[in-house]
């Protein structure tokens, strides 16, 4: 097909931001691998140009480098799909961590990472998804070793009510609810480039459109693959949080207090994911949304994207979910 051919001998380099629950696992494990004979690819379980995938995640959030990435990647077709760099600082319990986590920093390190391209060579994405969902997977993804670590945190309510309150700073639980911070963050670093910004509830529902979307971004056909990755829904109101492991967070809370930038090999990492998630003291515990938790998240959101830039950005068949005055509604 014509469209599928490189209009110039340029290379591609397309950073793939997340917001994480909005799909990204799916895209990782399921589409970016069709890709990997033509491109170097990057994701938090795969990789093809011999890189350590968690040190590299460490550097750019500490806005830094790895030099051994640059002769991996020089002149070549690029996809770095790493929602982590955002979902980190989503769930950072502040005064547990030994350095704090930066959304801004990690953009940076994506801005070094692809230093020596033309400007028009890079190409960014970022999906977002409506916020009641997306704080309710997040939560549900999070709690048992992030959120409940933290008193103020560690139930639905309180979080939902601390990201109603505190959304100033980037530091503030809410902060990157308002997707009007996350999109301005990104340009502020990648002025010139061209932004992609997509939808969770289209590739949920229209999965077809979405592949061909990557397909003429990435300049390769790409096929869709059936079925969902890493979902959580139980049944209406009510997701799955991760089954507790006293051991586990034990050890999460000693590496992240004093070692946090140790980064054990990619299979190592899995057997011992592995071994601590068999040994899960409890059954999964069911987090609920209620209709009147619900209500109080669209009652604000409904403003927030009403704000540019994100308004304009939503396209007409998602307008009344993300800002209408039916969306509540329609939520519950």
């Amino acid at each position: 097909m014509e469209w599928l051919k490189k209009k110039s001998d340029m290379s591609k380099f397309i950073i793939h931001l997340g917001y994480p629950k909005t799909g990204t696992t799916y895209l990782q494990r399921k589409i970016f691998t069709q890709l990997i004979d033509n491109y170097v690819v990057i994701t938090p379980e795969f990789e093809n140009c011999g890189v350590n995938i968690r040190r590299l995640k460490y550097l750019i959030q500490s806005g830094r480098l790895p030099k051994k990435i640059k002769p991996a990647i020089a002149g070549k077709d690029v996809i770095i799909s790493l929602e982590g760099l955002l979902f980190d600082p989503m769930r950072n319990v502040r005064n547990d961590f030994s350095l704090p986590l930066s959304w801004p920093n990690a953009l940076q390190g994506l801005r070094l990472l692809c230093a020596d391209r033309l400007e028009e060579e890079i190409e960014l994405v970022i999906y977002l998804r409506r916020q009641d969902e997306l704080l309710h997977s997040l939560y549900a993804e999070s709690k048992t070793y992030h959120f409940n670590q933290s008193d103020r945190l560690n139930t639905i309510e309180k979080y939902i009510e601390s990201v109603l309150s505190e959304d100033a700073l980037p530091s503030d639980p809410g902060y990157y609810y308002d997707f009007n911070n996350t999109i301005n963050e990104v340009r502020d670093i990648f002025p010139n480039n061209t932004l992609h910004v997509r939808f969770f509830e289209d590739l949920e529902h229209k999965p077809d459109e979405e592949i061909k979307f990557w397909s003429e971004l990435c300049g390769h056909p790409l096929k869709r693959v059936e079925g969902r990755e890493n979902s959580r829904q139980k049944g209406d109101g009510i997701k799955l949080a991760d089954s507790s492991n006293q051991l586990r967070y034990i050890l999460l809370k000693l590496k992240k207090r004093y070692c946090p930038g140790l980064k054990l090999p990619n299979k190592l990492s899995r057997i011992a994911k592995g071994i601590l998630t068999k040994a899960a003291t409890r059954k999964q515990e069911s987090v609920l949304m209620t209709k009147e938790m619900r209500a109080r998240l669209c009652a604000k959101y409904k403003n927030v994207n009403l704000q540019p830039p994100v308004n304009r950005m939503i396209p007409e068949h998602l307008r009344q979910d993300y800002f209408a005055s039916g969306w509540v509604n329609k939520s519950m």
